[in-house]
């Protein structure tokens, strides 16, 4: 089972080198999510927990349960406008893939932003949540494809299934031809170990201050240098 698509049709990467495109954005994502649950107790990449969150919320079992529900908006809201993008603005000028980039990194900027006055303002937690969340859901739609292989950098559920079944494919040789068992097992496998470290960075400088959220620009700033041109 390979990782849901997120509604972008292109089948082929439009990265120099998609797998490396990838293994940064997963990076990214866990980066997000292990700052914004260190920091904030809310996930703004892998809206599972959130959703459980909310539930718990509902019935008075967890307190900010509306951060959790922002970030779900967010999420969502920032996958359309990416979606908007590709549809209405297509590569006129820019390929689509660069121009989601550069709105992730600008929404990171807003994010960056709101955290440094969150200990001042509910309110900033709040748009903490949302524009973080909203990066994330952009973040989703950039790559969803590795040499015909579905890729989800962001939210982890399906990569775990993936790979798994992925092994068993590879193990069992279902597809000795084209191994794509083994394809699969390695691009599920990069994407849970990215997503993962990310998290652990993100942890750690969560503790560092407003200012360490600033890193997660460095591995979106290196896929958009691996972009191509020539493509939309």
């Amino acid at each position: 089972m390979s990782a849901p698509s997120t509604g972008d049709t292109s089948r082929d990467p439009v990265f120099r080198a998609p797998a490396i495109v990838l293994a940064l954005l997963a990076l990214t994502a866990g980066f997000a999510d292990g700052y914004a649950l260190t920091r904030f107790d809310v996930f703004v990449a892998n809206q599972s927990g959130n959703v459980v969150r909310v539930g718990m919320g509902l019935v008075g079992e967890y307190a900010a349960w509306d951060l959790a529900l922002l970030s779900m908006l967010g999420f969502g809201i920032g996958g359309m406008l990416s979606w908007l993008v590709a549809r209405v603005c297509g590569p006129r000028h820019w390929p689509v893939h660069v121009l989601r980039l550069i709105a992730v990194i600008l929404l990171v900027l807003v994010w960056w932003i709101a955290v440094i006055g969150v200990d001042d303002s509910q309110d900033l937690g709040r748009l903490s949540a949302f524009a973080g969340a909203m990066a994330m859901g952009v973040t989703a739609t950039i790559l969803t494809h590795v040499a015909g292989v579905r890729a989800q950098p962001a939210y982890q559920s399906a990569n775990v299934l993936s790979s798994f079944q992925g092994l068993l494919d590879w193990i069992l040789r279902s597809d000795p031809v084209h191994r794509t068992g083994r394809l699969v097992a390695l691009v599920g496998g990069l994407t849970l170990a990215c997503y993962a470290l990310g998290g652990a960075v993100g942890a750690v400088m969560a503790g560092l201050g407003p200012g360490a959220l600033l890193v997660v620009l460095a591995p979106l700033i290196a896929s958009l240098l691996l972009s191509r041109s020539d493509r939309g």
